[in-house]
């Protein structure tokens, strides 16, 4: 589907095509990681192989149509998204949104989450990636480029499930169901490329972040 779209994209003449790729190629790491050190033969996580490959193959489709003609190709590699308009759905939502619809309707003031907890996770609010958008149609000038684009800050599942709570003002107690699958990973990606060549920064913390999707969700949800 993505081949036909980029190809579509190139034949018709499209000015701008952003496609929106993930960080899930990236290794583990303590420091954080620029674009350039994601290699096609580099060993993935075993459960991201797929879907860490698949968006590599697409990177490559796009970066082949960008050097044939006017169309211009941005890869986004973004981190975990949240805000409002997530997914908050038990079964089919994303971490974020899945935990904190937990809070909301939590019985005898539990709740269960997938595992010890302590995987960390970067997470981005929309508006900052709406806002990266805004930003590469504006300054981008090569005809192909990848950015990262993260909040830069990765935190433990379980601080974040705690400053939910604490912001959804509830006294609610986490257990932990160690028969659910969890990905140990620490994913810590770099952004400086998109500040020095787009001028983009992240606005939102997660304090501020959580607050915003709290606000959102108690009038829409």
């Amino acid at each position: 589907m993505n081949s036909y779209i980029m190809s579509s994209a190139f034949n018709r003449g499209v000015k701008h095509v952003i496609f929106f790729s993930c960080t899930v190629m990236y290794p583990n790491s303590n420091f954080p990681l620029k674009e350039d050190w994601v290699k096609l033969n580099n060993e993935l996580e075993q459960k991201y192989f797929g879907v860490g490959h698949t968006k590599l193959y697409i990177e490559k489709i796009c970066e082949f149509f960008g050097n044939l003609g006017k169309t211009k190709y941005t890869c986004i590699r973004h981190s975990n998204i949240y805000g409002p308009n997530d997914k908050f759905d038990l079964e089919k939502g994303h971490f974020f949104a899945s935990n904190l619809l937990k809070i909301v309707h939590a019985k005898n003031n539990k709740i269960s989450i997938w595992g010890k907890g302590v995987e960390k996770r970067d997470l981005l609010y929309i508006s900052d990636l709406t806002n990266f958008v805004d930003k590469t149609i504006k300054y981008q000038k090569a005809k192909f480029r990848i950015y990262n684009c993260t909040y830069g800050k990765s935190l433990k599942v379980i601080d974040i499930i705690k400053k939910m709570i604490k912001f959804y003002n509830r006294n609610i107690k986490i257990e932990h169901d160690l028969t659910k699958p969890s990905i140990p990973v620490n994913i810590l990606v770099d952004s400086s490329r998109a500040k020095k060549e787009l001028g983009w920064k992240p606005k939102v913390n997660i304090e501020k972040g959580i607050q915003k999707t709290i606000k959102w969700l108690k009038i829409n949800i």
